[in-house]
């Protein structure tokens, strides 16, 4: 796709070092806290995000944000990573790639279900390819108790898991919920019906890849109307991504 000239602003985007990821990191990590499934890189992370191809990609940045290109190619630039939390990153870089029309046709990147730069780029974005990323829980209990929960949320849920691939996980969960944080206690006997469903199904529950609601209508979850709601209620929030390969 291609990208219309941005307006200017004050705060430039400037060459950088794309061998120093610790600023980088520190911009990215209040990305991490609002959204799902962003991991705190290691240093072979922000190696494969910034330098994709073996060689260092073409860094920018200012105070609010970084975006980092490689050379076009075929008409191509690609976006091997980005960080545009707000307007001061995100329109000189949208600037920036704009200043390339002469060259490219169009740019790709990899982003998420709610994707700035998508929005800035209006009609023009076509979905060239969807990957699904796969998560596992080895310990429901303490996946849900390291799990953040919605601010102000009070509830609680019963779960009976069948988890096919790790034994340890088939049991029942009473899940309590308050001031953001999980509580949990195995339960030989259930005060109330559980939802029950696979060790797959939680996963995406879990991650909230999927909705409650959601995996109810395919046949993976069952229970009371009343618990679903509660389900619905805890596992809210963003749709769960990465752009990250490992």
């Amino acid at each position: 796709m291609a990208f219309a000239q941005a307006g200017t602003t004050a705060a430039s985007i400037l060459p950088a070092d794309p061998l120093d990821a610790a600023p980088l990191a520190m911009l990215r990590r209040p990305m991490l806290a609002e959204q799902n499934g962003l991991p705190e890189r290691t240093e072979a992370l922000w190696t494969l995000a910034l330098c994709p191809d073996g060689e260092p990609a073409d860094l920018f940045r200012n105070d609010d944000g970084y975006i980092a290109v490689t050379p076009p190619q075929d008409r191509r630039l690609a976006v091997a990573d980005a960080c545009l939390p707000s307007p001061r990153a995100l329109e000189p870089a949208m600037a920036l790639l704009a200043g390339f029309r002469a060259q490219v046709d169009r740019v790709t990147w990899r982003g998420g279900p709610d994707d700035t730069l998508a929005l800035m780029a209006g009609d023009g974005v076509t979905l060239e390819m969807r990957e699904e990323w796969l998560i596992r829980p080895l310990d429901i209990a303490l996946s849900l108790e390291a799990r953040g929960y919605p601010a102000g949320l009070s509830e609680s849920a019963t779960f009976e898991i069948k988890d096919n691939l790790n034994h340890g996980n088939r049991r029942k969960y009473h899940l309590e919920v308050a001031q953001c944080r999980g509580n949990i206690s195995e339960m030989e006997q259930v005060i109330e019906p559980p939802i029950r469903l696979g060790g797959a199904a939680f996963a995406s529950l879990f991650t909230g890849h999927t909705s409650a609601r959601s995996l109810w209508r395919a046949g993976l979850l069952h229970g009371e109307e009343k618990m679903i709601d509660r389900l619905q209620r805890i596992f809210c929030g963003a749709p769960s991504w990465m752009p990250d390969r490992f």
